[in-house]
């Protein structure tokens, strides 16, 4: 697998490897093909010169690796359907009285 990664990173940049979202694609194929591809972490993301990057690694406790996964997973969703639904992530009032008043007339 990691042979697999590596080969995916040298291809980088190339016309079907040009976003994020493709490269990620990828190499999550490259993860479900192996028995220990769930145990890694995969990072993408565009650098500072606009180019796509690959990292990945194994994280050495697996527990921590699956609570990240289920944290990123639903962050992502969150994302999405914030993106969706076009609303703002947190209206929240900064005035403590005013929940105090809306508490009152409800």
């Amino acid at each position: 697998m990691n042979q697999q990664l590596s080969q995916l990173q040298a291809q980088l940049g190339q016309p079907r490897l040009r976003t994020p979202k493709a490269v990620l694609r990828r190499a999550k194929a490259c993860l479900q093909t192996s028995k220990v591809g769930q145990l890694m972490s995969l990072r993408v993301w565009i650098n500072s010169n606009g180019q796509v990057q690959l990292a990945w690694q194994v994280p050495e406790d697996p527990a921590l690796a699956q609570l990240l996964a289920l944290v990123a997973t639903a962050l992502a969703e969150l994302l999405q359907a914030l993106a969706v639904s076009r609303q703002p992530l947190l209206a929240a009032s900064t005035d403590p009285t005013r929940a105090l008043i809306e508490t009152r007339r409800g």
